[in-house]
């Protein structure tokens, strides 16, 4: 049951910074800005590396896990401008 737990709670955060990329690819690239939120108990952070034909986009989510636990993860993709 724990490993289920913790496996959906990396789900619910892949899923966060899926949605994050998905946001930004909807918007023109001079209105990337970095940022924070909080997300279905998932803190997200994002960092925009602006690129000559696109931004480079990195998502770090971070959650607690079962036991006490929390974890970071690091998502990264380009957004072409």
């Amino acid at each position: 049951m724990k490993m289920m737990g913790g496996s959906q709670r990396l789900t619910v955060a892949s899923v966060v910074a899926e949605a994050r990329f998905e946001r930004l690819r909807a918007q023109s690239c001079t209105q990337h800005v970095a940022g924070s939120a909080t997300t279905r108990g998932v803190r997200e952070s994002w960092l925009i590396v602006p690129l000559v034909q696109a931004d480079d986009v990195t998502v770090m989510v971070t959650y607690p896990t079962g036991g006490g636990r929390v974890v970071s993860q690091s998502y990264k993709t380009y957004v072409p401008c």
